[in-house]
């Protein structure tokens, strides 16, 4: 049961019990109020919706002062959680160059729902085929054998990102044993043996572990995101980057032998078995984040409005606006220059550019059913609703994604974009996570608020995050 039904059965209730009190004091209304006339009760539905909603809005957390400066702050609630899941690029012994896929690479499913990739993800003709797991007196040594599938005769040496499992038991396990029991690592080839630093083995972490759009240009936002991060995408950060020794070279010969490997050494039993780890540290793995990122909509400025509702599909949630611009006629000459701008670079400074500038509010509400509504809301240079809008229509570039995306299984990522290169095959690794639309009105924005006040340390105590 959603708020607004809730406060609807609650008036409704109170209506019930407000005539069987009139019905027992007046006798001769008590067939009109015994519930069976079907105008009264249509009468009382109207009466509970209509009251409902008032005391819904009398009840609300003040999301006119929370919203804004939740999203000043750039704070994920606000904007929502799309699906996420890990895909993996995979040729076979086909691939025998390197290459790097940027951040925002498209994949999609075979329905046409498109997901692209969060970070760069680099590709090296090297394939992990075997993984052997030995076991001393608190000792474990975990033996990593990748062979070299170039067409040169040597492998420049780079660091390797490692996706650590599928199964997110065995991830959680090797994530803490990594964190935790992880004591140095040695890398093996041609009969040699050089030794890795062991930071160079840890797993990934601050800003450069979040993978949904980090809160850009505010300074030390990025601790509650990872956060909630960790706590709603938990399988997209099993990730461990090995950055391999270059001290004594710079590149492996692949002339005599065409494997090497890397032994990973843990100062504690590490509880997995080898047939547990058959599927582990995946190489050519990036997260991915269901993301629309060339969505618009185009529509004219009314005279005396200065509130524009975004006519968006029934299931499409706006994830933030990336720029807004007047439309161009055809053979039109250009006129004044006007630019648009979010409200939270409004200052005094803007009034003397000699340019006409507005700026712009994402309000996001829900209406009597609980649908979300977008809408822009433009401002002048004063900071006062604009009355006198340029007679011409705008367009609206934003990003957005499926807030009720259906549940997808590994495999259903399989469609590669046309600029990636031939040969290489993609799959999710992991099932979908669930899609969260924003939370536009919660008390706990004002805990939320104080939390980004507090100090990055509490980060480090249990009790402050309890």
């Amino acid at each position: 049961m959603d708020l607004f039904e809730s406060y609807f059965q609650q008036e409704r209730h109170y209506l019930r019990q407000l005539e069987q009190l009139t019905a027992e004091e007046k006798p001769h209304l008590a067939d009109s109020l015994s519930g069976h006339d079907p105008d009264i009760e249509r009468l009382n539905e109207g009466f509970a919706a209509l009251m409902g909603r008032q005391r819904q809005k009398i009840d609300d957390a003040f999301p006119e002062i929370t919203l804004p400066l939740l999203q000043r702050l750039q704070a994920q609630t606000v904007k929502g959680i799309p699906a996420t899941s890990v895909v993996q690029f995979d040729g076979g012994t086909d691939v025998d160059f390197s290459c790097t896929l940027p951040r925002g690479t498209t994949v999609t499913t075979s329905s046409g729902v498109p997901f692209i990739t969060s970070r760069t993800c680099a590709i090296e003709p090297l394939a992990l085929v075997a993984r052997h797991l030995t076991h001393q007196l608190d000792t474990t040594r975990l033996t990593l054998t990748f062979q070299y599938i170039g067409k040169e005769d040597h492998w420049p040496i780079k660091p390797l990102s490692l996706f650590l499992s599928p199964d997110e038991a065995v991830a959680d396990t090797l994530m803490l044993a990594l964190c935790h029991h992880f004591r140095n690592a040695e890398l093996h080839h041609n009969g040699q043996v050089w030794p890795a630093e062991p930071l160079g083995f840890s797993p990934l972490s601050g800003t450069d572990r979040l993978v949904l759009s980090p809160p850009i240009a505010v300074a030390s936002n990025w601790a509650p995101q990872m956060l909630m991060e960790s706590l709603y995408l938990p399988h997209v950060h099993h990730f461990l980057t090995l950055a391999l020794p270059t001290v004594m070279s710079s590149r492996l010969s692949m002339t005599e032998s065409q494997q090497f490997s890397i032994t990973l050494i843990f100062d504690d039993m590490l509880p997995l078995s080898e047939s547990q780890l058959a599927e582990a540290f995946r190489l050519h793995c990036v997260p991915v984040v269901n993301l629309e990122r060339k969505a618009q909509v185009t529509f004219p400025f009314a005279p005396e409005t200065a509130r524009y509702p975004l006519p968006l599909p029934n299931g499409q949630a706006l994830l933030h606006v990336t720029r807004l611009e007047l439309k161009d006629e055809p053979e039109e000459a250009r006129g004044q220059r006007c630019t648009f701008a979010p409200i939270s670079q409004l200052s005094h400074f803007v009034r003397d550019t000699g340019e006409e500038q507005w700026f712009y509010a994402l309000d996001i509400t829900r209406d009597a059913l609980g649908r979300l509504e977008y809408a822009l809301v433009f401002y002048d240079s004063h900071a006062r609703l604009m009355a006198q809008p340029p007679e011409r229509e705008f367009t609206c570039h934003f990003v957005a994604f499926d807030s009720r995306l259906p549940e997808l299984v590994a495999g259903d990522i399989c469609h590669a974009d046309e600029n990636i290169p031939d040969g290489l095959q993609v799959k999710n690794l992991t099932p979908c996570s669930l899609s969260y639309p924003p939370v536009t009105d919660s008390h706990r924005h004002w805990a939320l608020l104080s939390h980004y006040s507090a100090s990055l340390f509490w980060l480090h105590s249990v009790d402050a995050l309890r």
